[in-house]
């Protein structure tokens, strides 16, 4: 009984595992509400998925080898290194752009209509919650909290979930990071709302959702217009608003 007890608590709880895993402590920098510096999830195991700025690099530059593993430790020396010998393109930022996959038959994801088709979630969500830091180690960049206000596709399991979203720019340690990506919309401010379309859920049980390509989400503004991937703008007529993005979501989720 104690032991089903456990396993019942573990698949309900909402946060990412966490457990026998200490919590380091933010380098002075002000808590970000509801967002733990470090977050392991299924998406990347045994090594964490996310690590804040305020924890990955010391205030003196060192990296914390605590959290991070060997090969992001091999990879961020390497760029810091080349950074600190004016081997790359900017001398005010560390630059980092955009990150290329290379999938075997990947799915039709190049239009709302085929990334709808291929989702196997799609919500609407309020970006709630914002911290800069590293996704798996290495790719720098900020963590989305989106709390769900409707379920478009799939079955609606969480009030709230994280999104890494490749783009930004923040200090971590006496380095200042400046991701940047084309492919992707101006990140989202905090309160407005998104659209996300998941291709796979890796675990139905955890809030840590992964985009997988820079075609998973949709950032909609104030006035209703929806800011879309790049190669979604090639192949929609003009600007979209949110109702247009919506109608033509909800009319690939209604075919049989």
């Amino acid at each position: 009984m104690r032991s089903l007890l456990v396993a019942l608590l573990v698949i309900l709880s909402p946060l990412p595992v966490l457990a026998d895993r200490p919590v380091p402590e933010r380098h002075g920098q002000e808590e970000v509400e509801d967002i733990p510096p470090i977050l392991y999830s299924a998406i990347w195991s045994p090594a964490p998925t996310f690590i804040s700025a305020d924890v990955a690099i010391e205030p003196d530059g060192k990296l914390n080898t605590d959290v991070l593993d060997d090969v992001s430790v091999v990879g961020l020396s390497t760029l810091l290194d080349n950074f600190k010998r004016g081997a790359l393109d900017r001398d005010d930022c560390v630059p980092y752009g955009p990150v290329y996959v290379d999938r075997v038959n990947p799915p039709d994801r190049s239009s709302i209509t085929a990334a709808a088709r291929t989702s196997r979630l799609i919500l609407e969500g309020t970006v709630a919650g914002r911290d800069y830091g590293f996704y798996r180690g290495h790719v720098p960049g900020q963590l989305l909290k989106v709390e769900t206000r409707q379920v478009i596709k799939g079955d609606r399991l969480l009030d709230w979930y994280y999104v890494f979203y490749p783009v930004g720019r923040f200090k971590a340690g006496p380095y200042t990071f400046c991701k940047t990506d084309p492919r992707l919309p101006a990140p989202p401010e905090l309160g407005q709302q998104v659209l996300l379309l998941i291709p796979e859920v890796a675990d139905p049980g955890e809030p840590v959702l992964d985009l997988r390509d820079e075609n998973s989400i949709i950032v909609l503004d104030e006035k209703g217009e929806a800011h879309l991937p790049e190669s979604f703008s090639r192949t929609e007529a003009g600007r979209l608003t949110r109702e247009q993005v919506l109608s033509e979501i909800r009319t690939v989720v209604r075919e049989p």
